[in-house]
C-alpha cells in the first residue's frame, strides 16, 4: 500500500527540517516554498522571487563531499521503506499551489530546486518538467524560470521542449561546475565531470538562447583559505570565459552525514571566512555579475562562513545588500580588527615553507 501522498511528503518535509522562514500551508509539516527579493542582471532590477522545493528522489549523482540533502532524503524514503511515491502531477500540483498561494505577491521570477538535476527525468518526470514550463508560460506576472541540472542533462532537445512551453520568457539554468582546478573538482568535490562536459553544457545554452548559471564553490575539502580564494577567483574568471552569463559563489558550510562534517568534527576544516567572501567579491568584479549564494539550505548547517563575534553580522548584511544591488561600495565600509588577523593568515599561507 503505497503511503498518502500528502501526509508522506509532510512528514518528510519536516524530517528535512526546513527553515522557519517557509511559508506554512494549513497541513502541519508541510513548508515547501518562499518569497523573497533578487537582483536580476539580465533587466538591472530587484524582482520579486518565488523559490518552490520540490520533494522528491534527491540527486542521482549524490557524491559531492560537501551536499548533506541527498543523505537525508535517503533515509526518508528508507523510513517508509520505499513506499514513497511521488507521480508527475503531485510535482505539478506543489507548483501550482505555490503560485496561486503567493499570487498577492506577484513574483516575477520562479525558482525550482529539486536536490538534484530538475532535467533528469529520473528524478523529476519528463511531463512534470514540460507541465511546470507550461504553467510558467500562462502566467502574467511571472516572467522567468530558473532549474537546476548537471551538464550531462543539458541538451538541445531537453532545452527545447521547456523554451517552447515558457512562450518566450527567460530560462536560466544553474550548473555546479564548482571549480576549474581538475584534482579540486573531482577529487576534493567529487563533483563527477570534466569542464569539457561544463563547456559543452554552456555551450548548448547559448546555442539555444537558454541563461546559464555557474556554481562555484568557496573552501573545499584540502584547500587553504588562500589556496579556496585563489581557486573561486580563477574558477569564476574561466566560467565566464566559457560562456556562462551569471556565477553564484556557493560558501562551504557544513551539514551533517558528509565527508565535510567528519573533518569538521576532526577538528581539520572550517568554513571560509566572510573576509574571504569579500575578496573574491573584489578580485572578480571584472569578470562578470557575481552573486554570493545562501549561507543556509536544507537540511539546516551545523556551521558556516563566519568573521568574529563583532562583525560577523554586519558583514554578512553587507553581503546580502551587495546581493541586490551588486554595487561593491556595499563592501567597503565593512571593517574589524579581526581582518588583519584574516590577512595575516593569508599571507602566511601563501608565504614559501
Amino acid at each position: 500500500m503505497v503511503i498518502n501522498l500528502i501526509n508522506a511528503v509532510a512528514q518528510s518535509l519536516n524530517f528535512l527540517g526546513l527553515g522557519e522562514g517557509f511559508i506554512k500551508l494549513a497541513l502541519p509539516g508541510e513548508e515547501f516554498y518562499d518569497l523573497d527579493d533578487i537582483y536580476d542582471v539580465f533587466s538591472s532590477q530587484q524582482k520579486k522571487r518565488l523559490t518552490l522545493l520540490l520533494p522528491g528522489y534527491g540527486c542521482a549523482w549524490g557524491k559531492c563531499t560537501m551536499c548533506g540533502f541527498g543523505k537525508k532524503l535517503a533515509e526518508v524514503h528508507r523510513q517508509y521503506h520505499g513506499l514513497l511515491r511521488i507521480e508527475a502531477n503531485d510535482f505539478v500540483a506543489f507548483c501550482r499551489m505555490a503560485i496561486m498561494l503567493s499570487v498577492k505577491q506577484q513574483p516575477q521570477w520562479l525558482y525550482v530546486y529539486n536536490g538534484g538535476s530538475f532535467l533528469n527525468v529520473k528524478e523529476i518526470p519528463l511531463a512534470a518538467q514540460i507541465a511546470i514550463a507550461r504553467l510558467i508560460g500562462q502566467q502574467e506576472n511571472i516572467d522567468s524560470l530558473f532549474i537546476e541540472s548537471r551538464p550531462e542533462f543539458v541538451n538541445s532537445l531537453s532545452l527545447a521542449r521547456l523554451a517552447d512551453e515558457l512562450k518566450g520568457k527567460t530560462l536560466e539554468i544553474g550548473i555546479g561546475l564548482e571549480a576549474f582546478t581538475d584534482r579540486v573538482r573531482e577529487v576534493l568535490i567529487r563533483k563527477g565531470f570534466s569542464r569539457g562536459d561544463y563547456e559543452r553544457a554552456v555551450g548548448v545554452c547559448k546555442n539555444r538562447g537558454v541563461k546559464a548559471l555557474t556554481y562555484v564553490f568557496l573552501k573545499p575539502l584540502g584547500l587553504t583559505e588562500a589556496e579556496a580564494i585563489d581557486e573561486a577567483v580563477r574558477t569564476i574568471e574561466y566560467a565566464f570565459e566559457a560562456g556562462t552569463d551569471e556565477a553564484s559563489l556557493s560558501c562551504a558550510f557544513i551539514q551533517s552525514c558528509t565527508p565535510m562534517h567528519e573533518v569538521y568534527l576532526a577538528g581539520k576544516f572550517t568554513p571560509p571566512r566572510l573576509w574571504s567572501v569579500v575578496e573574491v567579491l573584489k578580485q572578480t568584479k571584472d569578470f562578470g555579475p557575481v552573486r554570493v549564494g545562501s549561507f543556509d539550505d536544507e537540511p539546516p548547517p551545523i556551521a558556516g562562513p563566519k568573521n568574529c563575534d563583532v562583525c560577523s553580522r554586519s558583514v554578512e548584511m553587507a553581503i546580502g545588500r551587495y546581493n541586490l544591488s551588486r554595487n561593491l561600495n556595499e563592501l567597503t565600509n565593512v571593517s574589524c580588527q579581526c581582518r588583519n588577523d584574516w590577512q595575516k593568515e593569508i599571507n602566511n599561507q601563501k608565504s614559501p615553507s
